[in-house]
Parts: C-alpha cells; structure tokens; sequence
C-alpha cells in the first residue's frame, strides 16, 4: 500500500509551499500584501515527518522551495525540489514556478528544468541559476495552480482536465492546495479516459510542514 501511494504520489504531484508569519488576520492582504505573504509562507524547506510517523501509508518527504532569479526577471519565481528525506541527494521533482497575481487570483505557472540534474541542492544557491534562462524552461501546459485568499490561508487547485500525466497521454491529475503559516496541504486526483470510460483515484493530502533542521 505504502509503495503504491508513493508511486501514486511523484506520478501526480508536482507541487507547492511554507509557513513562518506573524501574520493572524483572516482579512484579505491587499494585491502587493498578499504577494510577500504567499512568498514568505512557500519560502523555505518542509516535510511529512509528522505525517509519516502517524500514518505507514506516507513516506518522508523533504520540499525545498526557494527564490531564485530575484533581480534577474521581473515576477516571483521559486526553485522546488523534492526527495525522499533519507535520500536527499536523489530528488524524485524538481520545478520551477513563477507566481503572478492578476484579478484577485495568484497564478502558479510550472515549468521543468531542461537538465535537472545539474540543479540538485541548488536550492542553497550557488551560480548556475546565472546560465540558466527563463527561456530554457519547459512549460508544464495546463497544470497551472490558481489561488485565491481564503479564511487566513491560500488555497486553490488546478483547473479543468488540462494537466497531462506522466502515466500517459489518457491520464489526467488535479491538485488542491493549501497555504497557511503553519503548513501546505495538497490533494491530488487522478482521471483516466478511456474508450468513452471515465475512472478517478483520489489521493489523501500530505502535509509538509518546515522543517527544524535544515541540511547545510
């Protein structure tokens, strides 16, 4: 079971996020408010430990998300990338995401690295974002996440049956995220269409909440 939700899981997730504000009013931020907000709570390194102790279902998780290209490109843009916490050298994800705000909404476009590999632990910085153009970027079309200010936290999903998944061209996923000063939550869904046959795997949320000890 615990297996198969994993593989279930890196098929799926392509994911999000952080906590750390004294921020407590459930009143919306203003545009530029909310922006810093979102920012400070996706900045940072996360796990499931928490969850993973709890539940045998859920592995240990480690998410790393952090601000690259701050005075190189105009927008909010984030490195993510994600391992088994016991193998943190072997990341299973890593993304890009450019966050924008626009008519009340906070758009996360994702995009792949064009030779990730060479980005593993860049998340404590370093030069190669420097050769690195948003150019090179490969659009994940159709998997953007659209969030909206909700009851003191972020949360929102993807739209529609748009994102392709990786477990092929008939299989779709969805995903609903949250983002609060304590923890980020996501949901994924899995469709599959098939000779005019439609089925749905739901799967429960991991929660990455930060982590106390963080790797130099």
């Amino acid at each position: 079971m615990k297996t198969a939700h994993f593989i279930y899981y890196i098929s799926l997730c392509f994911v999000v996020f952080s906590c750390g504000s004294s921020r407590t009013t459930k009143d919306s931020p203003a545009d530029n408010d909310g922006m810093d907000l979102l920012m400070k709570w996706m900045t940072g390194s996360f796990d499931t430990e928490q969850q993973a102790r709890k539940d045998p279902d859920y592995y240990n998780i480690t998410m790393h998300i952090y601000p690259i290209w701050t005075d190189r490109y105009e927008g909010n843009w984030l490195y993510v990338e994600e391992a088994m916490s016991a193998i943190p050298q072997s990341p299973f994800r890593q993304r890009i995401f450019h966050i924008v705000y626009s008519v009340g909404k906070y758009i996360v476009h994702v995009y792949e690295l064009p030779d990730p590999d060479k980005y593993i632990g860049k998340w404590i910085g370093g030069t190669d974002w420097d050769t690195l153009s948003k150019d090179d970027l490969i659009t994940k079309k159709g998997c953007e996440l659209y969030l909206v200010w909700h009851d003191g936290q972020f949360v929102g999903s993807t739209r529609g049956q748009l994102c392709r998944s990786a477990m092929g061209e008939n299989t779709y996923q969805t995903s609903q995220i949250r983002v609060s000063e304590e923890w980020i939550t996501r949901k994924e869904r899995k469709l599959v269409t098939q000779d005019d046959e439609r089925s749905v795997t739901d799967q429960d949320p991991y929660i990455f909440r930060p982590k106390r000890n963080i790797p130099d």
